[in-house]
C-alpha cells in the first residue's frame, strides 16, 4: 500500500488515495452483522460444492430433455442423406474428356499466364531443396 503522500501534480494518486480513505470509512461505518452476512455469502459462493446443491432438479431434467431433443432433431437430417457417396474415379469419368482437353490447351496455348506467374513478387519463394 502506497504511504507517501502523493503530490498535487498526481491526479491519479490523489483519487488513488482519496477512495482508499472512503473505503476505510466505509468499512468502519458497516454494521457488523451485515459485514458477516457479506462474509458467509462470499464463503458461499466461493464453495463449488454449494453450486451443485442450487441447482433445481427440474433444470436437470430441462437440460436433459434439450440433450435427447438435440440429438433427435440431429439424426432426423441425415435420414434422406445417401449410405455412400459416388467414388472419385466415378466423378472424374463423369467429364468430358473434351472439356478437359480443351481447357488444358487453352492453357498451352496462352503464354500470358506464365508471364503473369514470373511477374508475380507477392508470392512467397519456394524452398529448394
Amino acid at each position: 500500500m502506497n504511504t507517501r503522500p502523493p503530490s498535487p501534480t498526481d491526479t491519479d494518486a490523489v483519487f488513488d488515495q482519496s477512495m482508499r480513505q472512503r473505503y476505510a470509512h466505509a468499512l468502519q461505518a458497516l454494521p457488523p452483522s451485515t459485514a458477516g452476512a457479506l462474509r458467509a455469502a462470499r464463503r458461499t459462493a466461493l464453495d463449488p460444492a454449494s453450486h451443485a446443491r442450487t441447482h433445481h432438479p427440474a433444470l436437470r431434467w430441462a437440460g436433459a430433455f434439450a440433450t435427447v431433443a438435440a440429438l433427435a432433431l440431429g439424426l432426423r437430417f441425415f435420414e434422406g442423406e445417401p449410405a455412400t457417396a459416388p467414388a472419385p474415379a466415378q466423378q472424374v469419368a463423369a467429364v468430358d474428356a473434351e472439356e478437359l482437353d480443351a481447357a488444358i490447351g487453352a492453357l498451352d496455348e496462352n503464354p500470358d499466364l506464365y508471364l503473369w506467374l514470373a511477374a508475380n513478387d507477392d508470392l512467397p519463394p519456394t524452398p529448394e531443396p
